[in-house]
C-alpha cells in the first residue's frame, strides 16, 4: 500500500540521517558488537521489506496464547 511504502521511506531515510552523527555512528557500532550485525544490515531490511512480510511477522508473534491482560480498579475506600 502506499501508505506502508511511505513509512518504510521514512525509517529508511531517518537510518540514512542517523550516519551524519558522530555519535549516532558510535551508538550503531557499539550495537553491532554486542548484537553480531553488520554496521549496514538494517539498511538491507529497510529496503526489501514487504507489508506481507511484516504481516506474517505479527501473525507469529501476536497470538491469544501469548498475551496477557491487565485491569486496574481504584482501591476501595478512597
Amino acid at each position: 500500500s502506499a501508505d506502508f511504502e511511505r513509512v518504510k521511506k521514512s525509517y529508511y531515510g531517518r537510518y540514512l540521517m542517523a550516519f551524519n552523527s558522530v555519535e549516532s555512528i558510535a551508538d550503531q557500532l557499539v550495537e553491532c558488537a554486542y548484537t553480531g550485525h553488520g554496521l549496514f544490515d538494517d539498511v538491507e531490511v529497510y529496503r526489501t521489506v514487504t507489508l506481507q512480510d511484516l504481516n506474517k511477522r505479527l501473525q507469529n508473534q501476536m497470538k491469544r496464547e501469548h498475551s496477557s491482560l491487565s485491569v486496574i480498579r481504584p482501591a476501595q475506600g478512597e
